[in-house]
């Protein structure tokens, strides 16, 4: 996956890190959102930032920055030809 470029939608708890690492160790460039800011968990956002994962969201983050996120993020990989999964976790992944 070196060079891929990815966005998940997810919440951001605990049990997703190994998820985030995984990727992060086979090479893909990891963009994600909170798919809710009131599952959101800082310290596990902290960590996605220092393993390279861009992360913007925070616990509570109000709705209007909870929407900004989604809205800076996704038109990248709209506009870069990407695909989408349709499951409870979004992965996009670009070409």
């Amino acid at each position: 996956m070196g060079g891929e470029r990815m966005l998940v939608v997810c919440h951001l708890n605990v049990k997703m890190i190994s998820y985030f690492e995984a990727l992060v160790v086979v090479g893909a460039n990891v963009w994600t959102c909170a798919a809710n800011p009131a599952t959101t968990r800082d310290a596990v956002t902290e960590h996605l930032n220092v393993l390279g994962v861009r992360v913007p969201a925070r616990f509570a983050d109000p709705s209007e920055r909870h929407a900004a996120h989604l809205d800076l993020t996704y038109p990248v990989f709209i506009w870069a030809g990407c695909r989408s999964s349709r499951a409870s976790t979004t992965v996009t992944w670009c070409a």
